[in-house]
Protein backbone atom coordinates (compact mmCIF):
# COMPACT_ATOMS: atom_id res chain seq x y z
CA UNK A 1 0.00 0.00 0.00
CA UNK A 2 1.17 3.68 -0.48
CA UNK A 3 0.21 6.97 0.83
CA UNK A 4 0.79 10.26 0.35
CA UNK A 5 2.32 12.46 4.06
CA UNK A 6 -0.91 15.17 3.50
CA UNK A 7 -3.42 12.07 3.20
CA UNK A 8 -5.22 9.39 5.73
CA UNK A 9 -6.21 6.32 5.50
CA UNK A 10 -9.30 4.80 8.01
CA UNK A 11 -8.03 2.98 11.15
CA UNK A 12 -9.67 -0.37 9.30
CA UNK A 13 -7.71 0.25 6.25
CA UNK A 14 -4.78 -2.49 6.10
CA UNK A 15 -7.20 -4.86 7.50
CA UNK A 16 -10.04 -4.33 5.41
CA UNK A 17 -7.84 -4.20 2.28
CA UNK A 18 -5.72 -6.80 3.41
CA UNK A 19 -8.48 -9.21 4.15
CA UNK A 20 -10.53 -8.50 0.80
CA UNK A 21 -7.79 -9.31 -0.76
CA UNK A 22 -6.78 -12.83 0.54
CA UNK A 23 -10.55 -13.87 0.49
CA UNK A 24 -10.45 -12.74 -3.65
CA UNK A 25 -6.93 -14.24 -4.16
CA UNK A 26 -6.99 -10.60 -5.83
CA UNK A 27 -3.94 -9.07 -7.85
CA UNK A 28 -4.82 -5.94 -6.01
CA UNK A 29 -8.20 -4.58 -4.63
CA UNK A 30 -9.16 -0.73 -5.14
CA UNK A 31 -11.59 1.25 -2.64
CA UNK A 32 -13.58 3.83 -2.30
CA UNK A 33 -12.37 7.57 -0.83
CA UNK A 34 -13.65 10.69 0.34
CA UNK A 35 -11.89 13.91 -0.67
CA UNK A 36 -11.24 16.61 1.68
CA UNK A 37 -10.02 20.36 1.40
CA UNK A 38 -7.01 21.52 3.18
CA UNK A 39 -9.02 22.88 6.14
CA UNK A 40 -10.00 18.90 6.80
CA UNK A 41 -13.55 19.29 5.30
CA UNK A 42 -14.59 16.44 3.87
CA UNK A 43 -17.01 16.26 0.85
CA UNK A 44 -19.77 14.83 1.64
CA UNK A 45 -20.52 11.99 -0.96
CA UNK A 46 -17.33 9.36 -1.46
CA UNK A 47 -15.58 9.53 -4.91
CA UNK A 48 -17.62 6.80 -6.17
CA UNK A 49 -21.06 6.32 -5.40
CA UNK A 50 -21.79 3.25 -2.90
CA UNK A 51 -25.26 3.01 -4.60
CA UNK A 52 -23.77 2.46 -7.70
CA UNK A 53 -20.49 0.79 -7.81
CA UNK A 54 -20.91 -1.89 -5.70
CA UNK A 55 -18.45 -4.26 -4.38
CA UNK A 56 -17.53 -6.41 -7.87
CA UNK A 57 -14.39 -7.78 -9.68
CA UNK A 58 -12.34 -5.85 -12.32
CA UNK A 59 -12.26 -6.91 -15.55
CA UNK A 60 -10.70 -5.38 -18.80
CA UNK A 61 -12.82 -7.65 -20.65
CA UNK A 62 -15.76 -5.37 -19.21
CA UNK A 63 -14.29 -1.81 -19.02
CA UNK A 64 -17.46 0.01 -19.29
CA UNK A 65 -18.32 -1.21 -15.90
CA UNK A 66 -15.24 -1.47 -14.23
CA UNK A 67 -13.21 1.77 -15.56
CA UNK A 68 -15.41 3.88 -13.52
CA UNK A 69 -13.38 2.51 -10.42
CA UNK A 70 -10.31 2.04 -11.97
CA UNK A 71 -8.38 5.28 -10.96
CA UNK A 72 -4.90 6.17 -11.31
CA UNK A 73 -4.48 6.92 -7.42
CA UNK A 74 -1.82 4.39 -5.21
CA UNK A 75 -3.34 4.96 -2.40
CA UNK A 76 -6.32 3.40 -2.40
CA UNK A 77 -5.22 0.15 -3.15
CA UNK A 78 -3.72 -2.67 -2.16
CA UNK A 79 -1.40 -4.77 -4.55
CA UNK A 80 0.14 -8.21 -3.93
CA UNK A 81 3.94 -8.00 -4.08
CA UNK A 82 4.40 -10.95 -5.86
CA UNK A 83 2.35 -10.10 -8.53
CA UNK A 84 4.30 -6.41 -8.90
CA UNK A 85 7.76 -8.73 -8.62
CA UNK A 86 6.40 -10.84 -11.98
CA UNK A 87 5.33 -8.24 -13.61
CA UNK A 88 8.34 -5.76 -13.07
CA UNK A 89 6.11 -3.31 -11.97
CA UNK A 90 8.33 -0.11 -10.44
CA UNK A 91 8.29 3.58 -10.59
CA UNK A 92 10.27 3.55 -13.74
CA UNK A 93 8.98 7.10 -14.58
CA UNK A 94 10.03 10.54 -12.44
CA UNK A 95 6.66 12.77 -10.88
CA UNK A 96 4.14 13.49 -12.36
CA UNK A 97 1.85 11.26 -13.35
CA UNK A 98 4.15 7.85 -11.58
CA UNK A 99 0.95 6.78 -10.26
CA UNK A 100 -0.51 7.19 -13.87
CA UNK A 101 2.31 4.95 -15.22
CA UNK A 102 2.50 2.54 -12.30
CA UNK A 103 -1.22 1.82 -11.97
CA UNK A 104 -2.11 1.53 -15.88
CA UNK A 105 0.94 -1.23 -15.92
CA UNK A 106 -0.78 -2.95 -13.20
CA UNK A 107 -3.96 -3.02 -14.54
CA UNK A 108 -2.81 -4.31 -18.03
CA UNK A 109 -1.07 -7.26 -16.25
CA UNK A 110 -3.71 -8.88 -14.79
CA UNK A 111 -7.84 -9.88 -15.41
CA UNK A 112 -7.82 -10.23 -11.14
CA UNK A 113 -8.61 -6.99 -9.70
CA UNK A 114 -11.01 -6.19 -7.44
CA UNK A 115 -13.04 -3.36 -6.14
CA UNK A 116 -14.30 -2.44 -2.70
CA UNK A 117 -16.65 0.41 -2.35
CA UNK A 118 -15.94 0.92 1.47
CA UNK A 119 -14.05 4.39 2.38
CA UNK A 120 -10.53 3.81 3.36
CA UNK A 121 -8.93 6.59 2.76
CA UNK A 122 -9.30 10.48 2.92
CA UNK A 123 -7.26 12.39 -0.08
CA UNK A 124 -6.77 15.98 0.52
CA UNK A 125 -6.81 18.28 -1.92
CA UNK A 126 -3.40 20.14 -1.30
CA UNK A 127 -3.52 23.50 -3.34
CA UNK A 128 0.84 23.21 -3.03
CA UNK A 129 0.98 19.70 -3.92
CA UNK A 130 3.18 19.03 -6.85
CA UNK A 131 0.32 18.06 -8.64
CA UNK A 132 -1.69 21.54 -8.20
CA UNK A 133 1.41 23.75 -8.90
CA UNK A 134 1.22 23.40 -12.88
CA UNK A 135 4.12 25.36 -14.38
CA UNK A 136 5.93 24.92 -17.46
CA UNK A 137 8.47 21.80 -16.00
CA UNK A 138 5.08 20.24 -14.90
CA UNK A 139 3.44 20.12 -17.93
CA UNK A 140 7.10 19.19 -19.84
CA UNK A 141 7.59 15.96 -17.60
CA UNK A 142 3.57 15.52 -18.05
CA UNK A 143 4.36 15.34 -21.47
CA UNK A 144 7.21 12.66 -21.07
CA UNK A 145 5.08 11.01 -19.18
CA UNK A 146 2.48 10.17 -21.40
CA UNK A 147 4.08 9.05 -24.14
CA UNK A 148 5.87 6.23 -21.93
CA UNK A 149 2.08 5.29 -21.01
CA UNK A 150 0.99 5.03 -24.53
CA UNK A 151 3.76 3.13 -25.29
CA UNK A 152 3.30 0.76 -22.74
CA UNK A 153 -0.34 0.71 -23.77
CA UNK A 154 0.71 -0.57 -27.34
CA UNK A 155 3.16 -2.63 -26.12
CA UNK A 156 0.86 -4.79 -24.19
CA UNK A 157 -1.94 -4.83 -26.87
CA UNK A 158 -4.32 -2.67 -24.82
CA UNK A 159 -5.13 -0.01 -27.16
CA UNK A 160 -8.75 -0.91 -26.00
CA UNK A 161 -8.40 -0.28 -22.56
CA UNK A 162 -6.36 3.25 -23.45
CA UNK A 163 -9.37 4.29 -24.91
CA UNK A 164 -11.19 4.46 -21.57
CA UNK A 165 -8.25 5.93 -19.85
CA UNK A 166 -7.57 8.73 -22.58
CA UNK A 167 -11.15 9.72 -22.24
CA UNK A 168 -10.62 10.70 -18.45
CA UNK A 169 -7.11 11.55 -18.73
CA UNK A 170 -7.49 14.42 -22.06
CA UNK A 171 -10.57 15.64 -19.94
CA UNK A 172 -7.83 15.88 -16.87
CA UNK A 173 -5.39 17.24 -18.82
CA UNK A 174 -7.17 19.82 -20.77
CA UNK A 175 -8.81 21.41 -17.32
CA UNK A 176 -4.94 21.26 -15.85
CA UNK A 177 -3.79 23.30 -19.01
CA UNK A 178 -7.38 25.89 -18.53
CA UNK A 179 -7.05 26.20 -14.56
CA UNK A 180 -3.32 26.62 -14.49
CA UNK A 181 -2.21 30.43 -13.19
CA UNK A 182 1.15 29.26 -13.14
CA UNK A 183 1.66 30.02 -16.91
CA UNK A 184 1.21 32.58 -19.27
CA UNK A 185 -1.04 32.62 -22.59
CA UNK A 186 2.06 32.21 -24.42
CA UNK A 187 3.51 29.20 -22.28
CA UNK A 188 0.30 27.56 -22.77
CA UNK A 189 0.09 27.88 -26.15
CA UNK A 190 3.92 25.84 -26.38
CA UNK A 191 2.16 23.52 -24.05
CA UNK A 192 -0.62 22.53 -26.24
CA UNK A 193 1.86 22.40 -29.46
CA UNK A 194 3.96 19.94 -27.32
CA UNK A 195 0.57 17.82 -26.77
CA UNK A 196 -0.88 18.27 -30.07
CA UNK A 197 0.10 14.32 -30.39
CA UNK A 198 -1.71 13.82 -28.13
CA UNK A 199 -5.07 15.34 -28.86
CA UNK A 200 -5.05 14.40 -32.30
CA UNK A 201 -5.27 10.68 -30.94
CA UNK A 202 -9.10 11.83 -30.13
CA UNK A 203 -10.93 11.00 -32.98
CA UNK A 204 -9.27 7.60 -34.06
CA UNK A 205 -10.15 6.26 -31.01
CA UNK A 206 -13.52 6.87 -30.60
CA UNK A 207 -14.15 8.09 -27.39
CA UNK A 208 -16.64 10.12 -26.02
CA UNK A 209 -15.86 14.12 -24.76
CA UNK A 210 -18.19 14.33 -21.96
CA UNK A 211 -18.12 18.12 -21.46
CA UNK A 212 -19.50 19.87 -24.88
CA UNK A 213 -16.66 23.30 -24.11
CA UNK A 214 -13.94 21.06 -24.58
CA UNK A 215 -14.77 19.75 -28.10
CA UNK A 216 -13.84 22.43 -30.04
CA UNK A 217 -10.96 23.10 -27.66
CA UNK A 218 -9.74 19.65 -28.75
CA UNK A 219 -10.76 20.17 -32.59
CA UNK A 220 -8.83 23.36 -32.37
CA UNK A 221 -5.44 21.79 -30.87
CA UNK A 222 -5.86 19.01 -33.51
CA UNK A 223 -5.95 21.59 -36.11
CA UNK A 224 -2.93 23.62 -34.70
CA UNK A 225 -4.72 26.24 -34.55
CA UNK A 226 -3.84 27.04 -31.24
CA UNK A 227 -4.93 30.78 -30.60
CA UNK A 228 -8.63 29.65 -31.14
CA UNK A 229 -7.79 27.30 -28.57
CA UNK A 230 -6.65 29.65 -26.06
CA UNK A 231 -10.00 31.72 -26.53
CA UNK A 232 -12.34 28.62 -26.05
CA UNK A 233 -10.17 27.62 -22.75
CA UNK A 234 -10.32 31.42 -21.15
CA UNK A 235 -14.22 31.18 -21.66
CA UNK A 236 -13.97 27.48 -20.06
CA UNK A 237 -11.44 28.72 -17.38
CA UNK A 238 -14.32 31.68 -16.26
CA UNK A 239 -16.79 29.09 -16.10
CA UNK A 240 -14.55 26.68 -14.00
CA UNK A 241 -13.80 29.67 -11.68
CA UNK A 242 -17.49 29.35 -9.56
CA UNK A 243 -16.85 25.18 -9.10
CA UNK A 244 -15.63 24.26 -5.81
CA UNK A 245 -12.64 22.03 -5.54
CA UNK A 246 -14.71 18.97 -5.54
CA UNK A 247 -16.92 19.58 -8.59
CA UNK A 248 -13.61 20.46 -10.65
CA UNK A 249 -11.94 17.61 -10.22
CA UNK A 250 -14.59 15.58 -11.58
CA UNK A 251 -17.14 17.49 -13.26
CA UNK A 252 -15.62 17.25 -16.65
CA UNK A 253 -14.76 13.60 -16.98
CA UNK A 254 -16.81 10.70 -18.57
CA UNK A 255 -19.43 9.67 -16.28
CA UNK A 256 -20.73 5.37 -16.34
CA UNK A 257 -23.10 6.53 -19.44
CA UNK A 258 -20.38 7.67 -21.54
CA UNK A 259 -18.38 4.82 -21.00
CA UNK A 260 -21.17 2.81 -22.06
CA UNK A 261 -21.52 4.79 -25.27
CA UNK A 262 -17.52 3.97 -25.65
CA UNK A 263 -18.21 0.35 -25.61
CA UNK A 264 -20.13 0.48 -28.49
CA UNK A 265 -16.68 0.63 -30.28
CA UNK A 266 -14.79 -1.98 -28.22
CA UNK A 267 -15.12 -4.81 -30.64
CA UNK A 268 -12.93 -2.37 -33.13
CA UNK A 269 -9.95 -2.48 -30.76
Amino acid sequence: MFLDSDDMLENYACEVMYNIAEEKKADYVSANYIMMDENDNKREKPAFDTEIYVDSELKLSNLAKSFPVMNSTLWNKIYNFDFLKKNKIRFDVNPPSEDDYFTTLAYMKTDNGYYTNKIICDYRHNPVSTSNICDKKYFEKQNDVYKVIYQNFKANDKMGFYRYYYAKKSAYLICKIIDSDAVTLREKKKILKNFHWFFSLADGLKIYIANESLVPIFQSIKNENYKDALKQMEKVKEIRKSDSVFEKSRSFFPTLEHYKEMSKYDHEF
